[in-house]
């Protein structure tokens, strides 16, 4: 019987970590998920556990970025346990300091070569000649070009890797992967020892079976890419001896009486989504203005409205969102605006335990949301337990208040039924015919 592996990963968004970590929930593994910049990983932990980082970097400056992911590589380095099974996960839209992170995750754990495969071809993500298409059309050319945080202005996946790092790349092109491995293996034996990214093109799920088939066991080679990747590492370092079913993800999701949307995330997909939910689901609202929320002669009106409605709130469904006004926010006012939104999630469920002990599920668009989200509630880490459909996990979060069930996604991603379709579940409602997931046991 093969040696279980330890099992460690970099996320750098909660929504990332939580989407790509709940593959890993098979052959009896548990997964945790840490914020905790001085303690990234709890080394009592046994290979049971895979441990995943969420560093939240993508909106911070990219060399402080860069020391934290270094920092956390290199306590693996000093535990002993460099030669565990790693990998860094990045959007599938190539936002964040992709270059640098991955650079910092080479050095700090002392790999060569860094195989970049973003594709997330069962959510539209594509890569073709080192580019990246969404749907069949060129990243550039869609909302992600207009990321409040980081906007992606090009196509070519190597040109933004080389926005923060100076380590050379090459691109692994489809001719390569439709090869097969033994063509991928040596490709990646003249690529020798040095510091070094390659940029995999994928199209389908079964171009990065083989790539994950290539990889998992060399450890040249740091893994990185999207929660595509992922899907088809996780069976080859969780369990080679162990044949996993899925499981029906509504024998463990809890049946919540109420429950929250938060959707803090400007893209106009979020927006459609949440549109939606209201017009399927009788439901409250509260909408926040970003200009009130901007300003301190106007900042605490705003609060004081948006607390008042929610205490007259009796509905099953709230959401918590932000009007279609934009603002730059006063450099006097600490935080930001996912921050403010969660602080008044944060009341209403202080309210609702406050008079009654009644199961309340959250759902989070929004990666940036999601996390503000974890620190209103002083979570130290979730759990991630499956998915409702791909790319939307749920989890269970430890906070202050207790544990709840809390399903995220990101803010662009998703068909416009995906937020009604998390809520449906939470209320106990059920899922389409054709969500089935794979989930570990609830931690």
């Amino acid at each position: 019987m093969a040696k279980r592996r330890e099992i460690y990963m970099v996320a750098d968004d909660f929504t990332g970590s939580a989407d790509t970590a709940n593959y890993f929930c098979i052959g009896g593994r548990k997964v945790r998920v840490s914020f905790d910049l001085e303690k990234p990983w709890d080394f009592s932990r046994n290979e049971q556990v895979v441990q995943v980082f969420d560093t939240e970097s993508r909106a911070i400056a990219s060399d402080a970025a860069r020391k934290r992911i270094y920092d956390a590589s290199q306590q693996l380095v000093h535990h002993g346990v460099s030669h565990a099974a790693l990998y860094k996960k990045v959007d599938s839209t190539m936002r964040g300091h992709i270059g640098a992170e991955i650079e910092a995750l080479l050095l700090g754990s002392g790999r060569q070569i860094a195989l970049l495969a973003p594709a997330f071809p069962a959510n539209g993500r594509t890569i073709l000649n080192g580019k990246l298409f969404i749907d069949g059309i060129g990243v550039s050319q869609t909302a992600f070009s207009k990321d409040p945080h980081s906007p992606i202005t090009q196509d070519d996946v190597t040109g933004i890797v080389q926005q923060t790092t100076q380590v050379p790349t090459s691109l692994m092109d489809l001719s390569v992967i439709h090869s097969g491995v033994d063509a991928i293996e040596h490709f990646l034996a003249d690529v020798g020892e040095t510091n070094v990214v390659i940029v995999a093109d994928a199209q389908t799920d079964e171009d990065l079976a083989v790539i994950a088939s290539v990889i998992a066991n060399d450890e040249r080679i740091l893994p990185c890419g999207s929660a595509g990747l992922a899907r088809q590492l996780a069976p080859i370092w969780c369990s080679p001896d162990i044949e996993h079913q899925p499981g029906d993800l509504l024998d463990e999701l809890p049946a919540c009486e109420r429950v929250v949307v938060a959707v803090g995330s400007a893209n106009p997909v979020a927006a459609e989504q949440l549109a939606y939910v209201r017009s399927r689901c009788q439901s409250s609202e509260v909408v926040m203005s970003p200009p009130k929320l901007a300003q301190s002669s106007t900042r605490s009106l705003a609060f004081e409205q948006a607390m008042h409605e929610i205490a007259e709130i009796d509905n099953q469904i709230l959401t918590v969102s932000f009007s279609k006004e934009r603002a730059v926010r006063s450099d006097s006012i600490p935080g930001t605006f996912e921050r403010d939104l969660a602080t008044v999630v944060h009341r209403y469920l202080e309210m609702l335990k406050a008079n009654d002990e009644i199961p309340v599920g959250l759902v989070a668009t929004g990666g940036d949301t999601a996390f503000a989200l974890c620190q209103a509630l002083s979570a130290k880490a979730f759990w991630p337990q499956g998915e409702l459909v791909p790319g939307m996990p749920w989890s269970w979060l430890e906070t202050e208040l207790g544990m709840f069930p809390i399903v995220s996604k990101a803010g662009g991603f998703g068909t416009v039924d995906a937020l009604h379709t998390a809520v449906t579940a939470l209320i106990g409602q059920g899922l389409p015919n054709t969500a089935k997931v794979q989930f570990g046991d609830e931690s």
